[in-house]
């Protein structure tokens, strides 16, 4: 139901006049509203919603309505399946994958045959897992075309790399959300995937690219091994076999054109200094002034406000020039790169971990000493300063029973829908991450970090300052 539904079924047993004496609302503006001419502002629904006593559940309800017909529905769909995401890459990446150790009765020989061919979802997956498993155990690199509309083959992928280990190149094609929901909910679903592949697999290579149709083909998915060419329809409900390793070749060829001009998900930087690029992509962080930039970050993640230049001085240093290495890393990040004001939304937990540890969570062991406790003090004492200030600097800090997140997920974004979003790898001793860059992903969650003021997902920053303080009086 629209809110206009939902507002006349729950004002049916009291009348716009006893409305408006309990409210305090003018009744021609509660007629308008019940007519569907116009939708009440905050105080408004808060006084409507008080005084009819409405449980939780109807509050809600009537509160959701009216987000909906203010931003739309897509809009409205994105933000939840955002903060949907956040919260299960976090799981996922706290998470260890158990493998079935009954997988290998799954996996029969391939027929023999020149083509053979499949029908229905069960006997195509199985024709599907067992070449995929007999082409991994012999040494057979494994290259699969598909897109993002249906994630069933990445479960099959997920099935057969837990029990043979080899290189897999897949190809996936995302579609531009341009704000609408339905793409945006399976470009984020496959990501999902991808994600837990990439953490328990370092041989699954995924690349991206965006098409701005769905496929219409009828076979639009591919496998290409040594021997065989497969193809799928979508949902892999048929599949064909072709055993002839000429087509295999010739395929390939056409295989490894639309690769060499597509996206690597997963970067394996060299070095921080390789790392910390990646938060400049865009020239993001050199941001024009009178404009906001969106950042979630578990801890003060100092990283992304480094040169090139003082690499050297901050990493794997003694800190015996601790204040003056500091001093130039918040020279950088009040002054030169924030022109612009940045609303940075921290989690409690993070911060937690930093003042407790003083390790930054998303560097690798080895790369950087943990900051020491009068070092960390003066951090969070220089955040706190900034964000009393209001000049450029306005941090939150997330409510967790909100907003949750973990230690692995970094964004960084701006107004114009354009941003770095980074998911972490899992050893921390790999510098392999995630990195998705492109607007048709980004601006969504841009969106829905402009979101997370009004709906309450955050402290203020008059209340994320007091909370920071109380924390820095018990270390």
């Amino acid at each position: 139901m629209g809110f206009k539904d939902e507002f006349v079924e729950i004002i049916k047993n009291t009348t716009v006049y006893n409305l408006s004496k309990i409210t305090g609302v003018e009744r021609t503006k509660l007629q308008r509203i019940k007519k569907g001419e116009r939708l009440p502002n905050d105080e408004e629904l808060e006084k409507i919603c008080g005084a009819l006593s409405l449980t939780e559940d109807k509050r809600n309800k009537l509160i959701n309505a009216r987000r909906i017909e203010l931003i739309g529905e897509d809009r409205y769909n994105s933000r939840r399946l955002s903060m949907r995401f956040i919260a299960d890459i976090s799981e996922i990446f706290r998470n260890t994958r158990t493998e079935d150790a009954a997988l290998d009765d799954k996996y029969g020989d391939v027929p023999d045959g020149k083509v053979v061919v499949r029908d229905g979802k069960e006997s195509s997956a199985e024709l599907i897992s067992s070449a995929l498993y007999s082409e991994l155990r012999r040494g057979s690199g494994i290259k699969i075309y598909s897109d993002a509309l249906d994630t069933s083959l990445f479960d099959l992928i997920a099935r057969v790399l837990g029990r043979a280990r080899g290189r897999i190149e897949h190809l996936i094609t995302f579609i531009p959300s341009n704000g609408v929901y339905e793409p945006y909910c399976r470009n984020i679903t496959a990501i999902k995937k991808i994600y837990s592949l990439f953490l328990d697999n370092k041989e699954y290579c995924p690349r991206y690219m965006y098409s701005p149709v769905g496929s219409q083909a009828l076979f639009p998915y591919s496998i290409i091994t040594d021997r065989y060419y497969i193809i799928m329809s979508e949902g892999i409900d048929n599949a064909i076999l072709i055993s002839d390793s000429g087509v295999a070749n010739c395929v390939r060829e056409f295989f490894a054109q639309r690769w060499s001009g597509s996206r690597q998900f997963i970067q394996n930087a060299e070095s921080i200094v390789d790392y910390i690029k990646l938060y400049h992509h865009g020239d993001l962080i050199e941001t024009k002034e009178n404009t906001v930039v969106y950042s979630l970050e578990p801890e003060p993640a100092l990283t992304a406000f480094l040169t090139k230049g003082m690499v050297e001085n901050v990493l794997n240093s003694d800190y015996r020039d601790a204040e003056a290495i500091l001093g130039r890393i918040f020279n950088s990040l009040f002054s030169r790169y924030f022109k612009a004001k940045k609303k940075i939304i921290f989690s409690e937990a993070g911060i937690d971990g930093f003042l407790q540890t003083g390790i930054i969570s998303e560097l690798p062991e080895g790369i950087c000493k943990p900051f020491k406790p009068n070092d960390r003090r003066r951090i969070m004492n220089r955040l706190i300063t900034a964000a009393k200030e209001r000049k450029n600097f306005f941090p939150m800090l997330a409510k967790p029973d909100k907003l949750k997140f973990g230690e692995n997920i970094r964004f960084y974004g701006g107004e114009d829908g354009s941003g770095v979003f980074l998911l972490l790898a899992r050893e921390k001793t790999s510098m392999s991450l995630m990195a998705l860059n492109e607007s048709g992903l980004s601006a969504p969650f841009c969106d829905f970090m402009q979101s997370l003021e009004e709906n309450d997902c955050v402290y203020t920053v008059d209340e994320t300052i007091a909370i920071l303080e109380n924390k820095m009086k018990m270390i």
